[in-house]
């Protein structure tokens, strides 16, 4: 009786370390999700903004730039 009393209290305490590194392992996880989340909001920031970029260049300053006179000998040199 005191042996299996033993060996269920050993059984136990290895079932709450594996619940507790897997609780831990959650953890981790989930932080990593968020983070991901976060990177990948930052990134569809940064695509709109360059997107919109673009159209601004193509279209209001493309046409500006074609009309504007260039002259390579009013340059200055760098």
């Amino acid at each position: 009786m005191y042996f299996e009393s033993t060996e269920l209290l050993r059984e136990i305490a290895e079932l709450q370390e594996s619940i507790d590194q897997l609780v831990s392992q959650l953890t981790d996880i989930q932080t990593a999700h968020q983070d991901l989340l976060n990177n990948k909001s930052r990134l569809e920031m940064d695509l709109s903004i360059k997107a919109n970029s673009i159209y601004i260049d193509r279209e209001k300053c493309l046409g500006l730039r074609k009309t504007f006179p260039m002259n390579p000998s009013l340059i200055a040199p760098v």
